[in-house]
């Protein structure tokens, strides 16, 4: 089976006006393009564009339209300039990814098996613990195969591993700053109390002064009245003697006096055969006997104790 470049090769020197016809007519006519109408499509395996495969291995582009490898890389290397379909003339881009390979049995094993270690590993990427088995899984397929194939598994196998060694260290990472803000908040509430303690032990100062102060201001009180007091050696001495007082005792009331209420009974009859004398004796005796202080303050005047005395009246 022969390629499809003899017919770009030929339609290229044609005229204008009818190279877009005479394209069409060799590009649907030529092998590669029957080959392809036949062919299962498996768009879910991409393999890239260059490589080991035979030249007549079928490859899709973006648009949807297949040619043969050698035919895309004519048509890929002609300029700097995007590369167009030659049926559709929808410009792609060199990208071997793009570029998929179908194959017309279906995909190998090794293609089956890649792809769904793939997979795998493309959900796995997504959880928290990655199951362990995938990755050893993964290792014993690649270390079958030639280095230079399957690098987007390989590729994902190192972003994994790197991706759960990222976790272990931020999980301690996050365990370490939850102790060294717990650690923070706490030498906060240190400090919160620490500033309370040193404004209740001001107060407490303030108050042990101002009773101090209270207590000196006594203290010098009671030492002015003591030194007013005091029968010491200083200057002042006998200032502070306690002194009799001056004025005399005051007399006290006779009409509450016994005797005095003894005076004025009714006196008996002259003839009852007892004496004034002998009824009532004298008051100066009488008081001697009953209060010997009050008797010298009336003495003066027991001669009248019969009438009311104008000094004991009072």
């Amino acid at each position: 089976m022969s390629t499809c470049t003899s017919c770009w090769t030929a339609t290229s020197t044609s005229t204008s006006a009818t190279s877009k016809d005479t394209r069409t007519t060799h590009a649907s006519s030529s092998p590669c393009h029957s080959l392809s109408m036949q062919l299962a499509i498996a768009t879910s395996v991409s393999r890239p564009m260059l490589g080991t495969e035979p030249d007549q291995a079928p490859h899709v582009i973006p648009c949807g339209h297949t040619f043969c490898k050698v035919c895309l890389t004519n048509i890929t290397c002609v300029d700097d300039r995007p590369p167009t379909c030659p049926l559709c003339r929808k410009a792609f881009k060199r990208d071997p990814v793009k570029i998929r390979r179908l194959h017309a049995n279906g995909p190998p094993a090794d293609e089956v098996k890649y792809t769904n270690l793939l997979e795998r590993l493309v959900v796995a990427w997504k959880q928290t613990e990655p199951d362990p088995e995938l990755g050893s899984e993964i290792q014993e397929f690649l270390e079958d195969q030639d280095e230079t194939k399957y690098q987007p598994l390989r590729n994902a196998l190192e972003g994994t591993d790197t991706l759960r060694k990222l976790r272990i260290k931020y999980e301690k990472t996050k365990v370490l700053m939850r102790t060294a803000t717990q650690k923070v908040k706490e030498e906060e509430r240190n400090k919160d109390l620490e500033a309370l303690l040193v404004a209740e032990n001001e107060q407490v100062l303030s108050q042990m002064r101002r009773y101090r102060d209270e207590v000196d201001h006594l203290r010098s009180q009671l030492a002015m009245v003591n030194s007013f007091f005091d029968d010491g050696t200083n200057k002042g001495k006998g200032k502070g003697k306690l002194r009799p007082n001056p004025l005399p005792t005051p007399p006290q009331d006779i009409f509450q006096l016994p005797e005095y209420q003894m005076l004025n009974k009714p006196s008996l009859p002259a003839n009852a055969g007892t004496s004034r004398t002998q009824l009532h004796p004298p008051m100066s005796s009488k008081l001697s006997q009953a209060n010997p202080a009050s008797a010298k303050s009336i003495r003066s005047c027991s001669w009248k104790a019969e009438r009311h005395c104008r000094w004991c009246s009072t």
